[in-house]
This record gives structure tokens, C-alpha cells and sequence, in this order.
């Protein structure tokens, strides 16, 4: 749903917050946020939902094998 770039490395100061992305039914292979960011960034306050048996990742962080460093904060309300 969300993409944020692919290989190389050049990933500078990305960072999504304060978001529900919701992958809905008949998506089995989707992905709700595949993110890479460098030397800064990051995923705070960001939902993914799918419903039961829906969804592959709900977020990837090694789509690339270039990650970080970057910072990804959560709740105990399930998100992260």
C-alpha cells in the first residue's frame, strides 16, 4: 500500500506518523507499508489492520536489506 523507494540506500529522513492503512479483503499477498529509511527516520503512530487470513506483511523492513538506522514507535493498542 504504502512503498517508500527501493535499493540503493538513499532513503534520507523519511518517516510516516499518525496513519491507519487498512488492506481490506481479498488482498492475501498485500503488504501495508514496506519502509526504508537511512541515517534518519521513521514509522510512529501508524495502524496496520487486515482481516483474518488477509495480508502478507504488515510492515517490511527488509524489502531492501538497506535499512536504518531509523526509529519505530508503537502503542499498546496494537499498531505500531
Amino acid at each position: 500500500m504504502v512503498w517508500t523507494g527501493e535499493a540503493p540506500a538513499q532513503r534520507f529522513s523519511n518517516m510516516l506518523r499518525d496513519l491507519t492503512l487498512d488492506i481490506g479483503t481479498g488482498n492475501p499477498a498485500a503488504t501495508g507499508l514496506a519502509f526504508c529509511a537511512n541515517n534518519q527516520g521513521g514509522v510512529t503512530n501508524v495502524r496496520v489492520r487486515a482481516p483474518e487470513g488477509q495480508g502478507w506483511y504488515g510492515i517490511d523492513l527488509g524489502y531492501t536489506g538497506e535499512q536504518g538506522p531509523c526509529l519505530l514507535t508503537g502503542d499498546s493498542g496494537g499498531g505500531i
